[in-house]
């Protein structure tokens, strides 16, 4: 597992609010249960960023917490379906989407 360095942070932040913005965007009936751990993650990394926070290493084992949260089998991002548009440009945000997930594994796994 590699470690997160300060200078992941921001990066971090900005693909999180990338996928939020997905997310948002899709005009869903219901917000997936998910993005509360991904806001959470967003927040507290806004708030290390914000106050220049110099214990940026404790933010790991809670970023890592929450990102395991959202993957919940049943209940988090593995579970989420896209609504049913076989356009290609909704191929090309569930593409966009799936690229943000894989970046933020690497920035929260390695």
């Amino acid at each position: 597992m590699k470690k997160l360095r300060k200078e992941d942070l921001l990066p971090l932040k900005q693909t999180i609010e990338k996928a939020l913005e997905i997310i948002r965007n899709q005009n869903l009936k219901e917000v997936p249960y998910f993005t509360k751990f991904l806001e959470r993650m967003r927040c507290n990394l806004r708030t290390c960023i914000l106050v220049e926070y110099d214990g940026w290493e404790q933010l790991e084992d809670t970023l890592r917490r929450d990102w395991k949260a959202a993957n919940h089998i049943i209940i988090g991002i593995p579970a989420f379906h896209f609504p049913n548009n076989c356009t290609n440009e909704q191929k090309n945000v569930e593409e966009e989407f799936a690229n943000l997930l894989i970046d933020i594994e690497f920035y929260v796994n390695g």
